[in-house]
């Protein structure tokens, strides 16, 4: 269920993809805290495909754009 990747320490669950949606065997980002599958996360960094591209959601700056924090 655990895995040691480079001494990144990554636990495994099953469910939907926060970023395809594909249902998969899930890590979680180190950086933002999202469950992606395999092809949606950089095992050897420990963060998903977004946050290593530089394109990770930042959850409080969404909220307010969308209204929900005032």
């Amino acid at each position: 269920m655990w895995e040691n990747i480079e001494e990144v320490w990554i636990l495994e669950v099953a469910g939907l993809c926060a970023i395809c949606g594909r249902p998969a065997k899930l890590y979680t980002c180190q950086l933002c805290g999202k469950s992606v599958c395999n092809q949606c996360m950089d095992l050897k960094k420990g963060i998903c495909i977004r946050c290593a591209s530089g394109r990770a959601v930042h959850p409080l700056r969404d909220s307010e754009e969308a209204g929900i924090l005032r």
